[in-house]
């Protein structure tokens, strides 16, 4: 915990990511108070929701597997006296924003959230990381752009587990079906085009299994179609690219379940993304009691 708490000169802020040369890294920043480089002044009361959720998850990772009491108390001070949970609940939601959601962010969100909901032993606070997951993860407030509409076995899996209430069924079903639909890995990075320029400027494609429309989200405007280009300038469509035409991805749960074309190349895809989220899934328990998935040395 010494070094987690260590202060960044170039910054004034602890919670910064050092490279192995001593330099900041480029995305050093688990610091509530910091967004890529830009210091949120403590008194202003506004902060980084991302980050506070990425530092409590990571620390209470680390105080699990360790049982180090310094790190416990750092948790401690973080939650309770930083009141990192206000930022959350300020900033949290926007991890999510619709077709411009950056998916490896989202990715990264699931993985943060996991251990606060996993190893978290008061009741009180673990509900409070249930709402958040619902809330910000799963619906968002960008309506129909949630976790619960992108078919992606990981976000399946995890919220089935927590969901508040016990396993969400329907979920756990889903992540069933979305790992199904899965090439067997390793697999090749085959290119899927299944729209050509012409149907992305008209805003509606005639996918590659000769079948299935996509419509292309976006407005059209005196017979032009303005698309809503996401992050990296992706075309995104209205639902989820179904699994059977969906581009291939090196790692799934942090690609765009929107985007319609992908892939190509010469590599091989490890199907690391298939394995963590089958075996997560063979672990936890479908159950009525979402404590039954909590660890049993969680603290």
């Amino acid at each position: 915990a010494g070094m987690l708490r260590a202060v960044a000169p170039e910054t004034g802020l602890d919670l910064s990511i050092r490279d192995a040369d001593g330099r900041l890294t480029s995305f050093h920043d688990l610091n509530a108070l910091e967004l890529e480089g830009v210091v949120f002044p403590e008194f202003l009361g506004i902060g980084n929701g991302f980050n506070a959720v990425m530092s409590l998850g990571f620390i209470k990772t680390l105080a699990f597997i360790t049982g180090d009491a310094d790190l416990m108390d750092y948790w401690d001070e973080l939650y309770f006296d930083r009141d990192y949970p206000r930022y959350v609940d300020q900033t949290f939601k926007i991890t999510m924003t619709g077709p411009f959601t950056n998916w490896s962010n989202a990715n990264m969100a699931f993985c943060a959230i996991y251990p606060l909901l996993r190893y978290e032993a008061d009741p009180a606070i673990r509900a409070y990381w249930q709402e958040v997951l619902r809330r910000d993860l799963w619906e968002t407030w960008f309506a129909g752009w949630g976790a619960a509409n992108t078919d992606l076995a990981w976000f399946n899996v995890i919220y089935s587990a927590f969901a508040p209430g016990g396993t969400d069924v329907a979920a756990a079903d889903a992540a069933a079906t979305d790992l199904a639909g899965l090439p067997e890995p390793p697999y090749w990075n085959e290119p899927i085009i299944n729209c050509d320029p012409g149907e992305l400027a008209a805003g509606e494609c005639l996918a590659v299994d000769g079948v299935t429309t996509i419509t292309l989200a976006g407005a059209h405007i005196g017979g032009t179609f303005f698309p809503y280009l996401g992050h990296n300038d992706a075309y995104n469509s209205v639902d989820p690219i179904p699994r059977a035409i969906r581009p291939p991805s090196n790692f799934n749960w942090r690609s765009n379940p929107f985007e319609p074309n992908g892939g190509g190349g010469s590599r091989l895809n490890p199907g690391g993304d298939f394995h963590g989220a089958y075996w997560l899934g063979r672990y936890l328990r479908r159950a009525s009691d979402a404590s039954l998935n909590v660890a049993e040395y969680a603290w």
